[in-house]
């Protein structure tokens, strides 16, 4: 009988049809959240992009973290918050190949905020610091719709 009272380790985890949380590395973490985000579900992307930055502040994706939360924000409307998150890359990230469009979406921002000489002074610096660039050429247009 008492070699029946001993269980073996693995009988003695969680019961059997629970799920166990899974870790995810932070290549996955990050390409979930950007998934949400082109698979248009902006609330759930935003949370992700949160956890995404709160287990790796440091990551190798943090300017495309931030970049990317500010996009969803801008979808849903909630300029406050897309300035935000696209402003961390303006202070914190000047070197980061992402600045351009984030300086782009911090103009949208900005233009939804109200604050339109803002948005125009953004856009020029744009023009002005990335010229003959796709990026350049969507805040020359952008600024037409500014007048």
């Amino acid at each position: 009988m008492a070699q029946n009272a001993a269980v073996a380790p693995e009988q003695r985890s969680a019961p059997r049809g629970t799920l166990q949380p899974a870790v995810l590395s932070e290549q996955q973490l990050y390409q979930m959240a950007y998934d949400s985000v082109i698979n248009s579900n902006f609330e759930r992307s935003i949370a992700e992009f949160d956890q995404y930055l709160s287990i790796y502040p440091q990551g190798r994706f943090v300017t495309n973290a931030f970049y990317w939360k500010g996009q969803a924000f801008l979808y849903l409307n909630r300029y406050a918050e897309a300035r935000d998150s696209y402003e961390v890359i303006l202070n914190e990230y000047t070197d980061s190949a992402k600045l351009p469009d984030a300086m782009y979406g911090l103009g949208l921002a900005y233009q939804g905020l109200g604050n339109i000489p803002q948005a125009r002074q953004l856009l020029n610096d744009i023009k002005r610091r990335f010229p003959n660039t796709g990026v350049a050429n969507l805040a020359d247009t952008r600024l037409l719709t500014l007048d």
